[in-house]
């Protein structure tokens, strides 16, 4: 069997463990490759794939988590996670060293009697771990499509506000292409490149334009259907900004 060992590291750490790894899967007769997870463009040459990479700042480390998303169709027709589970728990522990230091002898633990396991289906991935499918894709797409016509009207009507003989004007329309439009920007910027802080930045975004039109109801005390539109908008990129995240961070 040909397996891929992938890893995500920033300081050469996880390199070494994918390395042990490795070792201990070639002793077992099987030919492995050792590549970070950024040089992997296609997984057609392996049988079967480990990935592997540390949390950085409550996150999986970015390359091993873009290698996930980028090849998550083709990981399902690899081999099947109880076959590579098989593989590796039939594996000798190899010896881990860091570079210059003399391994130490590791005391054998006692063996434990195995519970048996009874054959079960493989489950999809939860929407925790594959935020593009199903629900949570519609509402990445969602709140991309309102940052998008939130930043495009919002800077439309600033440009329009500068522009107007009325007095004092000028920091409203400052404010509203800054704020609202350069925000509702920068947050569908984040959200179409699935960043790790674009739920924050969406869930700003939808509160600077709620915020710009409470204020405006309240000072110009008119209300008009196309401020309510906009104010449902709002109110539901922060909802749901806030349930991607709860959905990611489970």
């Amino acid at each position: 069997m040909r397996i891929l060992v992938a890893y995500g590291t920033k300081r050469v750490g996880n390199e070494g463990l994918a390395r042990a790894v490795a070792t201990g899967l070639a002793a077992a007769g099987h030919a492995v490759d050792v590549i970070a997870a950024a040089k992997v463009d296609a997984l057609d040459r392996w049988d079967a794939v480990v990935v592997g990479g540390a949390p950085y700042a409550w996150f999986w480390e970015r390359a091993a988590r873009r290698f996930v998303k980028h090849n998550v169709e083709d990981l399902f027709q690899v081999q099947q996670p109880p076959l590579m589970l098989q593989l590796l728990t039939t594996l000798p522990p190899p010896e881990l060293t860091s570079p210059g230091a003399t391994p130490a002898s590791v005391p054998e633990p006692e063996p434990e009697p195995e519970p048996e396991l009874e054959a079960e289906p493989a489950a999809p991935l939860s929407a925790a771990v594959l935020p593009e499918r199903g629900v949570p894709l519609l509402v990445h797409r969602l709140l991309l499509c309102s940052c998008l016509l939130t930043g495009v009207t919002a800077l439309a009507a600033g440009v329009a506000l500068l522009f107007s003989p009325l007095q004092g004007a000028l920091v409203p329309a400052l404010l509203l292409l800054g704020v609202v439009g350069g925000g509702s920007l920068l947050a569908a910027l984040m959200e179409g490149r699935r960043s790790t802080r674009s739920e924050f930045a969406v869930c700003l975004a939808g509160s600077a334009l709620t915020g710009w039109l409470l204020v405006d109801l309240l000072m110009l005390r008119t209300f008009s259907w196309l401020q309510g539109l906009y104010l449902l908008v709002g109110l539901g990129t922060v909802a749901g900004a806030a349930w991607l995240w709860r959905v990611r961070t489970r």
